[in-house]
């Protein structure tokens, strides 16, 4: 499933899920957290619970104390803790009746009011007593024994035992809950610990992982693109990713097996075997349709060649034959000039041969004039497929570069990730901040803030090795416009050898035109040897002068013939190395 990502989503999900781990593990924490707090607000709770119990333990004291000072003194003023005692005790047990939570203490709080309201209502009958025997003289005596007697005594005890079951009971649900928060505190430090340390150990492979699926394609792909523009063609790719990359691996494939193909079609053109099949692609394939078109022209102008070539070898044979009777005949002309006026007309027959032929002879190498033509447009055919040639690579050249830009938007996926890091960082330090204000209640956040502090860090630095990794895709995605710019040098380096192709095939048909033009002359010489002929029958005197002027005339028609039969047999030798394909 993995695999069938493309490289952007896989990039983003490698750098999403740390992420979203440690989003879940904070959330953890921060559950945790609350638990924590909640804990430590019930520790406060019974804190305050044993502290009003203790506040109503020196109420209940101070009451005890006024009475007795007052009942012993008369003096008003001991009486004061006893009346501020007596209201304040009712309102605290009051309020601590609604916030004691604990059944066992609840009823020892409520036994304890009911011996502390015994003992009011009977310490209370004193007190008026005093009030009521003020102005005896015996009242000190009275209330010295009245005290004496520690009426009351019994209820006041009551209430301090049961007073110190409510703190025994508070006391016990203290230390429990104490416990709950420290394992809750604990259990908090253990989440984000090793909450954090899988959530590194996770990224770290998770890391490896995409750079692995990521550079390795690339490697492959870029020693088979350096291996190609060393020349090599038989180059395997083997890329299973899905992704971008194994889309530009199986686009190599079939440029490789173009570049095969078109190799072995090259090599067999250059052995001179025109016989071979061009494979294209589709329809828009334009280097296998200049390939084919420039066989089938090449092959049409072999075929013609062939022809010419045949014609051509066939009338020099019969002009070096004529030629070798005519200056045969001239010798006997100039040797026997008694044998001149019967040979006369004979000798004009055989110059009228000789001029027909020379005019075959110059209307052949016209036409092989025409044919040296048409293979000159099939050489500028070929020039336009390489010219097409270079397009493609030109277009390979901009898929790479748009390869580039795809790494760039990567690029800036990391620096979105990265602002996130910096946010985390800042959250990290208004908790830190907001910690402090807690005091000593926000020791365990500061610790969650430093954590998260040091996470965000780590997160900065592994989106820098990430932005690093990308640089390095980037320098081989220079590489690789390199080499595509390499390809584009070699085909231009193929046009330059068609274009001294071109060079070859215009010397050639300067040649034939050479060729042509010593024909048209030889045509000329046999009608000035015609025009000689008929000056023979009316002026036998310049016989012997035109005979010497036939015999030079025809040794340099020999030669000519001779160069021109040389040089027919040389055409046929090239034009039997080549193999034609059979178009019947």
């Amino acid at each position: 499933m993995f695999n069938s990502l493309s490289l952007k989503q896989k990039i983003l999900a490698g750098g999403l899920f740390p992420l979203i781990l440690v989003g879940i593990v904070n959330l953890i924490g921060l559950i945790n957290f609350n638990g924590v707090v909640e804990s430590y607000d019930q520790v406060e709770h019974t804190y305050q619970v044993t502290e009003m119990g203790s506040d109503i333990e020196k109420a209940a004291f101070n009451m005890e104390a006024g009475e007795r000072g007052y009942l012993l003194t008369g003096n008003e003023s001991y009486l004061e803790p006893y009346i501020e005692g007596s209201q304040k005790y009712q309102e605290l047990f009051k309020e601590l009746k609604q916030m004691t939570k604990d059944k066992e203490a609840l009823d020892a709080l409520a036994e304890g009011e009911k011996e502390l309201d015994h003992w009011k209502a009977v310490i209370d009958p004193h007190i008026q007593k005093r009030r009521d025997l003020a102005r005896s003289p015996d009242v000190n005596n009275i209330m010295s024994a009245l005290v004496g007697q520690r009426q009351g005594k019994e209820h006041f005890d009551a209430f301090r035992v049961q007073m110190k079951l409510f703190d025994t009971k508070e006391k016990a649900l203290l230390e429990s809950r104490i416990t709950d928060a420290d394992n809750v505190t604990h259990m908090t430090n253990n989440v984000i610990v090793f909450g954090t340390a899988i959530s590194l150990f996770l990224a770290v492979m998770i890391a490896v992982y995409i750079v692995k699926i990521i550079i390795t394609p690339i490697t492959i792909i870029r020693d088979a693109a350096m291996r190609i523009s060393k020349g090599e063609t038989e180059v395997a790719i083997d890329v299973e990713s899905r992704d971008e990359l194994g889309e530009m691996a199986k686009v190599f494939k079939v440029m490789i097996e173009s570049l095969n193909n078109f190799s072995v079609i090259a090599h067999k053109i250059g052995q001179g075997d025109l016989n071979v099949t061009v494979l294209k692609r589709s329809e828009n394939d334009i280097l296998g349709k200049a390939l084919e078109n420039m066989l089938i022209n090449l092959n049409t102008i072999m075929m013609e060649l062939k022809e010419s070539v045949f014609a051509l070898n066939s009338a020099a044979s019969e002009i070096l034959a004529t030629t070798s009777q005519v200056s045969s005949s001239a010798s006997q002309t100039f040797s026997a000039v008694a044998q001149t006026s019967a040979s006369v007309e004979e000798i004009k027959q055989t110059a009228k041969v000789s001029s027909a032929k020379a005019v075959q002879t110059a209307e052949s190498t016209t036409r092989a004039m025409e044919i040296a033509k048409s293979g000159t447009e099939g050489l500028n055919e070929n020039m336009k497929g390489l010219n097409q040639i270079k397009e493609k690579m030109d277009l390979i050249a901009s898929n790479i570069i748009q390869l580039s830009d795809q790494s760039q938007q990567i690029g800036e996926i990391t620096g979105t990730v990265e602002d996130i890091a910096n946010q985390a960082n800042m959250l990290a330090v208004n908790a830190s901040i907001e910690a402090v204000k807690a005091g000593e209640q926000g020791k365990g956040f500061s610790v969650v803030a430093l954590e998260l502090k040091n996470l965000a860090e780590q997160s900065k630095q592994g989106m820098k090795q990430v932005q690093k990794i990308l640089f390095d895709i980037q320098k081989v995605t220079a590489t690789l416009v390199m080499v595509a710019e390499q390809g584009s040098k070699a085909v231009e380096n193929g046009v330059v050898q068609a274009q001294n192709a071109k060079i070859s095939m215009d010397q050639l048909n300067a040649s034939v035109f050479n060729a042509a033009n010593a024909g048209k002359q030889i045509a000329a010489s046999y009608e000035q040897e015609l025009a000689g002929m008929d000056q023979i029958s009316g002026a036998m005197s310049s016989i012997k002068e035109a005979t010497a002027q036939n015999l030079s005339s025809t040794k340099q028609v020999e030669l000519s013939a001779r160069d021109l039969s040389a040089l027919s047999q040389k055409l046929k030798e090239v034009m039997d190395h080549y193999t034609i394909a059979d178009t019947k």
